[in-house]
């Protein structure tokens, strides 16, 4: 029984990993990239939930690299800077470690498209995780957002709605979603949205 605004927030961050009641404090977060956690969270279409994390993500890209003080010229390396800013090599290869083998299998395997051209696996054992993760998820990104046939002149990676080829990117929700929480979890600790509902 929900007896309080705490009852209530200790059910909600048990149900969304600490988003919301964190160490016994109560925390009121940035509602639009919680807006855009939830639209992925809540979407049956692996597409449209990639697509609502990585919003989550794209928040900061404009910001992470001022706050890094990097150059981001373009939105690859934007989003490399918003990883850097949540996560670190190590921090990526521990939350690998502890996932299943058949995570890390299919992971491990290149992803599918509806076209002729696949996505590279992540690579588990590069040494810049950083950087293998921010070019593994562009490239999904890519894949879901455009429908363009060639770039170029080459032919690109796309995945189709609804597709079949759509359903393999499940295995990369886990990988998105964890960083989507760290993302909203970094934009409190960087003052957006820092209010204590404690004293409510």
């Amino acid at each position: 029984m929900i007896k309080s605004l705490k009852d209530l927030l200790d059910k909600f961050s048990r149900f969304t990993n600490s988003l919301v009641y964190d160490g016994g404090i109560c925390k009121r977060l940035n509602p639009l990239l919680l807006s855009y956690y939830f639209s992925g969270f809540n979407d049956k279409n692996p597409l449209n939930s990639f697509l609502g994390y990585y919003n989550v993500l794209e928040y900061y890209f404009e910001e992470a690299p001022i706050i890094l003080g990097v150059i981001a010229n373009n939105e690859k390396k934007q989003l490399e800077a918003v990883i850097t800013l949540i996560v670190d090599h190590n921090t990526i290869d521990s939350y690998l470690q502890n996932q299943s083998t058949e995570f890390i299998n299919k992971i491990s395997q290149n992803i599918v498209t509806s076209s002729t051209i696949n996505i590279s696996a992540l690579d588990i054992t590069n040494s810049d995780l950083v950087k293998a993760l921010s070019e593994f998820l562009y490239s999904i990104r890519c894949a879901t957002v455009h429908s363009k046939k060639t770039r170029r002149g080459q032919p690109t990676a796309i995945i189709k709605p609804y597709s079949n080829e759509a359903n393999n990117i499940k295995i990369v929700l886990p990988i998105i979603h964890w960083l989507a929480i760290l993302c909203i979890k970094k934009d409190y600790n960087l003052g957006n949205g820092l209010t204590s509902l404690n004293n409510i």
